[in-house]
Formats: structure tokens, sequence, C-alpha cells
């Protein structure tokens, strides 16, 4: 990485060089360090093929909604490394979007765990695909151009984000007071929860990133197109 301090200063940092630092910027901080102006990313290949899985479940049933999230506490810290999941909920809706580095067969196998806990799904997909072709439906981009070259469209937004640790998934109480929260909001409110898991669970000195006991993070997401409803949509809440 290369690096401006806080003297304008250009540091190379890496492994031999500003090691403290290289050891700092990977997970700790929050950008309070300097200014990164170059990165080398370490890549990893993917397989020929993987495969996209869709589920929608019932929003309005809470014992389903419960029985959700307690299957996403009790068999995500066990899920195979190759599984990356993300639970989404908002007004009228409870989905679980995911990817699996693998053929369809192996994927619907690593997830029998986890449907045989969770309620019943109201329509599940599981999708074999390319990498790129997975990214293209995940970025929800209209297309593939969009993709390698992203438009950006400006608009309004707050966020707010917190950890879950592994033995501590949200109690049913909360969980109401999120679906409430959710169903009550003037403008549409999307929590998320990202599984966390594979490289942090390696318990070393490696970097510093804090979070190796996460469960998921949990995101509040809400945007509005104009500064007229910054009070309704933010402000409020």
């Amino acid at each position: 990485m290369e690096m401006v301090d806080a003297k304008g200063n250009l540091l190379q940092v890496n492994s031999t060089l500003n090691s403290d630092l290289f050891f700092a910027l990977r997970g700790a901080g929050g950008g309070s360090y300097g200014i990164l102006t170059y990165f080398v990313f370490h890549i990893h290949q993917t397989p020929p093929q993987v495969t996209s899985m869709n589920l929608e479940f019932n929003s309005t049933n809470m014992n389903q909604v419960y029985q959700l999230f307690d299957a996403f506490n009790e068999v995500g810290p066990s899920f195979d490394d190759g599984i990356a999941l993300k639970m989404r909920l908002v007004k009228g809706s409870l989905s679980i979007t995911g990817l699996y580095l693998g053929p369809s067969n192996e994927a619907q196998n690593a997830m029998k765990e986890f449907l045989s806990k969770a309620p019943k799904p109201i329509s599940s997909e599981f999708d074999q695909q390319t990498f790129f072709e997975s990214v293209e439906i995940l970025s929800k981009s209209p297309n593939k151009y969009e993709v390698v070259n992203p438009v950006h469209n400006p608009n309004f937004f707050k966020a707010k984000s917190f950890f879950v640790n592994t033995g501590e998934g949200l109690t049913h109480q909360a969980i109401d007071v999120l679906v409430n929260f959710v169903n009550g909001a003037y403008c549409i409110i999307l929590a998320s929860f990202d599984l966390y898991g594979g490289a942090i669970n390696i318990h070393n000195n490696s970097s510093s990133f804090i979070h190796r006991d996460a469960l998921y993070c949990v995101q509040m997401e809400s945007d509005w197109k104009s500064a007229e409803q910054d009070t309704k949509c933010f402000r409020k809440y």
C-alpha cells in the first residue's frame, strides 16, 4: 500500500516497510491513519461455476420469522466456507440471498442442515452460472456493461451497522422491535444480516481485524430521492 500521512508524507506500507501500519490498516482505525492512494490485492481463483441462491420466506407469520432467525443463528457458524449468505428484511418481504462457490447440486447439499431447521420457503432458486454472471445479478445492474463501468446515481441515504457475535443472536423480543420498526417507517428501510465466518475464524495476529467472533453484521439502510423527504425519512428516527 501507499499512504499519505497527516504531515503530507507519502509512505510505502508493506510487511517490511512501516510494518506496524501494514498491520493496523488491515482492519483497524476506520481510515484514521491517513489517506491510502495505492493498493495491491491478493486475489483468489474462482471456480468454473458458482450458484446464486435466493429463498423467499413468510414475513407476516412471526413464528416463522423467529424460526428463520434461530436457524441463521444456530447453523451460521458451521456453514461451509464456500457459502456467503445475506438475510434481508424489508416491509412485506423476508429473504435470503447467497452465493456458493460450486455447482448447484453441491450448493443444495451444503444448505440441507440450514433448510431442515428453517421454515419452508415460499420459493427457492439455485441458479448455476459463471462468477461474472453472479456479480451481474447480485449488483442488480441492468446489463453486464454497467458491472464493469457502473453508473453513479446520487441519492440521499442513512445507514447504520453493528455486529452480533456468535452465541448472541437477536432475541425474539429484539426481532419484534426490528420488524415493527421496519414495517412502521415512513420510508422503506432495509435490514440486512451479512453472515460472517471463513477467514475471520483464524484467531491469530495476521491482521488487526477485531470482529473475530462476529456471527453477522446487521445493516440498517434507507434511501430517498429528495432533500424535502429528509424530515420524514431520517430526522424523525
